[in-house]
């Protein structure tokens, strides 16, 4: 994707966009329970703030733990295109075992 950005032909400049992922290695997550993985499309739009309080408001939505990653991703994807993200907008929610 983003041909118009990345191809020269296309006015676009070569290098400017690279499919090296940022990478973070974190040895002590200490109380952390979930781990939010998404596309610069959810980060652009939404703060952590905001994606944490969609954890406390997918707790009255969701009736069993098993969805709750579901419903919590879910929610993250739908508020970043109601902010009109105009990026992809993917994200995994994955808990984390205790």
């Amino acid at each position: 994707g983003d041909a118009e950005i990345k191809e020269e032909k296309f006015g676009g400049k070569k290098g400017i966009i690279i499919p090296t992922p940022d990478i973070m290695f974190i040895d002590n997550l200490g109380k952390a329970k979930y781990v939010v993985m998404g596309c610069d499309g959810i980060y652009d739009v939404l703060s952590n703030e905001e994606i944490a309080t969609m954890f406390i408001e997918a707790k009255s939505h969701c009736k069993t733990r098993e969805h709750y990653c579901d419903i919590v991703s879910d929610m993250i994807i739908k508020a970043a295109m109601m902010k009109e993200s105009f990026d992809n907008v993917s994200c995994v929610v994955i808990e984390l075992k205790e």
